[in-house]
């Protein structure tokens, strides 16, 4: 990581290159550094990144998660990481920080930047993924650019797939009415400029300098505290879609899930409920409860207590994604289920 550091300079210079890089993690961890950091560095220089899987025996694109949990800094294993940079890619400073929908970029959202001073006006955004918290994440970061840039900000709502080989010329997705959803329970004082007939090379895509964090727009409905005790109501979700082998809980711990608070009310996030009916049911709840998702992120903007579960997801990642949010983090169900019977008071009634 030290040897990467010290030639930033020259590798971010160079728009076409390739290296391999051993990816220790038991290594880096022992010596002080961060995988993490390691992997962030590497996508910012313009890397693309990808290792060789041995169950396949292919050359795949490199996942945080996956890396992580095959290559764990408790264990003293190693991979190697083919790095390559094919002449699209610059430097923040240098161009906008985005780039278009038809440009090849990395598929990795989560490297932390402030949006820079070079933003065309108006500029028009495309969304980081098709699913709930992408769209959710876009339509806070349009917000976010219109309000501290002080210039126009469009959003495309339709999703063309990754940029590079999976990309369609074709709209794969279409998010208008969701992203209209999500702009009628933010606290603006206008809404978004949504658009779908323009010309996709107008289109800035936030794939590769994706911003995680920065200030989001609270929604008009809040949390309402405990001013006349407690809510007697539990939200949650537990069915996150993306990666969802390593980020739901196991079969069997469902039921102690749904049963640890007695005389609670629950409700399940997502549909068939309407983006409004989260926001109110979030407002009125005591805690939401979960897995990465993009209810959390919702669930932020209401500012009701969040607390993540991780299980088999890389707490290094989870820290990363979420590590400037509310939220609680919990390692599998029984950490969950001793800190939030602990925070509302629950630990004298029968545990299920």
């Amino acid at each position: 990581m030290a040897a990467v550091q010290g030639m930033k300079s020259l590798l971010r210079g160079r728009e076409r290159l390739s290296m391999i890089s051993e990816f220790w993690t038991f290594g880096l961890e022992r010596s002080g550094g961060s995988a993490v950091d390691y992997l962030h560095l590497l996508i910012e220089l313009g890397f693309r990144l990808s290792w060789m899987d041995d169950r396949t025996k292919r050359l795949v694109p490199a996942v945080a998660d996956e890396l992580l949990r095959t290559y764990p800094p408790q264990e003293d294993t190693y991979t190697n990481l083919f790095c390559t940079k094919v002449g699209t890619i610059r430097d923040a400073s240098s161009i906008l920080n985005g780039y278009r929908l038809t440009d090849p970029v990395p598929r990795w959202l989560y490297v932390a930047q402030e949006p820079c001073t070079q933003w065309s006006n108006p500029v028009t955004f495309g969304l980081t993924g098709p699913g709930f918290g992408d769209v959710w994440k876009s339509v806070q970061f349009a917000h976010y650019v219109r309000r501290t840039q002080k210039i126009a900000v469009r959003l495309y709502a339709r999703w063309h797939g990754w940029p590079g080989e999976d990309f369609s010329a074709r709209p794969l997705v279409d998010r208008v009415e969701l992203a209209r959803e999500i702009e009628e329970v933010l606290d603006v004082s206008s809404p978004l400029e949504i658009v779908t007939g323009i010309p996709l090379e107008e289109v800035t895509c936030l794939l590769g300098r994706w911003p995680m964090h920065f200030p989001q727009v609270p929604t008009r409905v809040r949390w309402r505290g405990w001013a006349h005790g407690l809510h007697r109501r539990l939200a949650y979700q537990l069915d996150g879609r993306w990666a969802a082998g390593d980020k739901n809980p196991p079969p069997e711990d469902v039921q102690r899930l749904l049963g640890w608070a007695p005389g609670f009310e629950l409700v399940r996030f997502g549909e068939p409920l309407s983006v409004r009916e989260c926001v109110e049911a979030a407002a009125q709840s005591d805690l939401f409860f979960g897995v990465d998702s993009g209810m959390l992120q919702l669930c932020y903007a209401v500012g009701v207590p969040v607390f993540l579960i991780g299980y088999r997801m890389s707490h290094l990642v989870l820290f990363a994604w979420h590590g400037d949010r509310h939220a609680v983090h919990c390692t599998d169900t029984a950490d969950f289920l001793a800190k939030a019977r602990l925070f509302l008071g629950l630990f004298d009634e029968p545990t299920c």
